[in-house]
């Protein structure tokens, strides 16, 4: 049977016990440290439903009293409470029924704390004891095309050393990469990872540009490079003719993550890679993500992030339906002013 289509809000954080609320919506700070390790929020969510109380006076909720067979109460730190308004439930989740918050735990914590996602994973895993894997998670570049299927003769894939001089080029041209890592907010070693490099494609009309090269779904080789101008008309353009299908961008790099941000863009998606949130898009803007044939998304849930325009709109209204067609078990959507306060 398929899974109801149901549309949480952002930062209602899937607990499941019916009485959770809209709480805040998780900001996405520009600079996020990397996590000291890796802490599944699957963890931090089965530790709260196995010790409530324990969980949520370790993430700050003081003076906890039984209200119930599976229920306890609390003053809630969230907002001038002077009786017991805050609820905390046998599966983890809490709400507020004087300001209306709720969620899980890690809703809990980023409301209190004001801190991102990441940030709250890594402080309560330390907070909770929990035994994570150290925080190793990096976009997985494709390999050199020598080990690449076979190549077809329209379009060829494009030569790694041909990405590579591309990604040399970039990394020599220090007034170019200040302009990725500043500008756009693109870490250096998002920059590295993903090959990003500087130069001139056979459709770019002899003018040097940005180059984002686009792995295979399989990631056997690069199918495309998108080249990029800020200036230009238009800004972006495909590598050469044959190689501008819509495509999902990063996919082989965060295609073994269960919780994923789709964004109309791919200097958004490296951004969030950035920012330690798996992320992905689909080239060729909203009309590609539209079109495009969607790999096996079984078990996956996304947060549709859509630009404050028409586009945006349509891109909010229709790419959830076609993620659960995919096999997605939860979407919700969100808006970059939702979500954070500076954006690439």
């Amino acid at each position: 049977m398929a899974p109801e289509k149901a549309t949480p809000p952002v930062g209602t954080g899937g607990a499941k016990t019916g009485n959770t609320g809209r709480l805040h919506t998780p900001s996405i700070p520009t600079n996020t440290s990397a996590c000291k390790k890796r802490i599944t929020p699957e963890q931090i969510r089965d530790a709260a439903q196995a010790d409530p109380v324990r969980a949520y006076e370790r993430a700050g909720l003081a003076g906890i009293r039984r209200d119930g067979a599976e229920r306890w109460q609390a003053v809630c730190p969230l907002h001038p409470d002077k009786n017991p308004s805050l609820k905390v439930f046998g599966d983890g989740g809490f709400r507020c029924f004087g300001c209306a918050a709720g969620g899980d735990l890690l809703d809990f914590y980023m409301a209190l704390r004001q801190v991102d996602f990441a940030r709250a994973c890594e402080d309560l895993g330390d907070l909770l004891g929990l035994t994570g894997t150290p925080n190793t998670w990096q976009p997985r570049r494709p390999p050199s095309t020598s080990h690449a299927r076979p190549q077809t003769p329209d379009p060829p894939l494009i030569p790694d050393t041909t990405v590579q001089a591309m990604h040399r080029a970039l990394l020599a041209d220090p007034a170019r990469l200040a302009w990725l890592t500043e500008r756009k907010h693109i870490p250096r070693w998002v920059v590295r990872e993903a090959s990003i490099g500087l130069g001139v494609g056979p459709c770019w009309h002899g003018r040097e540009r940005f180059a984002i090269p686009v792995p295979t779904l399989d990631g056997n080789g690069w199918r495309d490079v998108r080249g990029y101008r800020p200036k230009g008309d238009p800004k972006i353009l495909p590598w050469q003719k044959g190689t501008g299908r819509p495509t999902l961008y990063p996919w082989p790099w965060v295609c073994a993550e269960t919780r994923l941000v789709w964004c109309e863009g791919e200097w958004d998606a490296l951004n969030l890679i950035g920012r330690g949130i798996p992320a992905i898009t689909c080239t060729c803007g909203v009309d590609g993500a539209l079109g495009v044939e969607l790999p096996s998304l079984h078990g996956k849930t996304f947060v549709v992030l859509g630009d404050a325009d028409a586009a945006g709109d349509r891109l909010g209204e229709n790419l959830p339906d076609r993620l659960y067609a995919a096999g997605a078990v939860a979407v919700s959507a969100a808006r970059w002013e939702d979500v954070c306060h500076e954006r690439a």
